[in-house]
């Protein structure tokens, strides 16, 4: 099967990011047909593995391997005193749900959240990834894309535990959109990211992208200044990474770029006792945007989990509701159902009347 190196050009925005990406095109073709039954790939999932970042891996190598995007990308990294261009590739993997691009709908792709927990992570396997995205599918009726990060469920290109949050993570995300809609013939696509893929989320908007219909951003690190100030109050310089806030891409400090489209639904889905990305940067965002006069809802939710933050499916089903065409009362009506627990009903009752404009 031929392939093509197709090169984009961007504009180039000041103080910026993105200034060209490449993707890999070419029809549909052997490696993107599903696997064989039984196939599975297993991906480094402890934190040593992480911190210790990516094997390097070439374009062929990447080219054989099943759902990989081979991308390149330019960008500006921030100094003290100045800006420097740079640029890198990348091999970045996908996991599609069954069937994908025979609809002919626009896609839901969905980006994860940061996978730096101590304990390691139980999904690092190419299989894992493909039962979520069936899942979410089945969930929305829509096809799904789960987008595997740089340096983390075999994408190489940046290490996952000191480049999150960066211009070059942003970058070569970017780049795998465009090389997604490229290889499925999409022009339009919704995107779903939880945590630090829903700073991701807002990345992609903030930089100026116009073919993005329906976008939610669950627990997402949308305000990354506005986060350390709230949670690392003693290190205010420094995002949770361990870099300085002048190196990371903070959506917040570019919320101009995003595209006027009166179609267009983005939603911020939190819970007021998020310990992990803070309520009131996540509402700082989305009062951002409103002031901006972005078509944006902000929805109190209920998490379950101990640090009240993972909020996926929440923010799955609000991008899928909206690109199934409901209204945004009833998105928020099913994302603030109550619980069955009183106590937790109250919670999210009280919460929910505090956050009302």
């Amino acid at each position: 099967m031929r392939t093509g190196l197709v090169s984009l050009r961007l504009k180039r925005f000041s103080a910026a990011l993105i200034l060209w990406v490449t993707a890999m095109s070419g029809p549909v073709g052997a490696m993107d047909a599903l696997p064989a039954a039984g196939y599975d790939e297993i991906f480094p999932a402890t934190l040593g593995d992480i911190r210790a970042g990516p094997a390097p891996l070439g374009r062929e190598a990447c080219e054989a391997k099943t759902h990989a995007l081979w991308v390149g990308a330019r960008w500006i990294e921030k100094g003290v005193f100045s800006e420097n261009e740079k640029t890198g590739e990348a091999c970045i993997r996908y996991f599609p749900s069954s069937h994908v691009g025979q609809s002919g709908n626009a896609p839901l792709v969905y980006i994860h959240g940061d996978r730096v927990e101590p304990e390691g992570f139980k999904d690092g396997s190419y299989r894992k990834q493909v039962s979520f995205a069936n899942q979410m599918a089945r969930e929305i009726g829509r096809d799904v894309v789960v987008l595997s990060r740089p340096g983390v469920y075999g994408s190489t290109g940046a290490n996952h535990f000191s480049d999150r949050r960066t211009p070059q993570e942003a970058a070569l995300i970017h780049a795998a959109l465009d090389g997604l809609k490229m290889r499925y013939h999409w022009s339009r696509l919704h995107l779903s990211g939880q945590s630090g893929g829903g700073g991701l989320v807002a990345a992609m908007l903030t930089q100026g992208r116009a073919d993005i219909d329906c976008a939610a951003m669950s627990s997402g690190v949308s305000a990354v200044r506005l986060r350390t100030a709230d949670q690392n109050p003693k290190n205010p310089d420094k995002d949770m990474t361990g870099r300085y806030l002048y190196e990371t891409y903070d959506p917040m400090d570019h919320i101009e770029r995003i595209v006027p489209d009166p179609q267009r639904r983005l939603f911020i889905v939190a819970d007021r006792r998020d310990k992990r990305v803070s309520y009131a940067s996540q509402r700082q965002f989305f009062l951002a945007l409103k002031a901006r006069g972005v078509h944006a809802l902000f929805v109190e939710s209920f998490a379950r989990d101990r640090n009240y933050h993972s909020l996926t499916w929440q923010g799955v089903r609000a991008a899928g509701a909206c690109a199934a065409g409901r209204s945004d009362d009833e998105i928020i009506a099913r994302l603030t159902e109550l619980p069955e627990d009183p106590a937790e009903r109250e919670i999210l009752r009280s919460s929910t009347a505090a956050a009302s404009p």
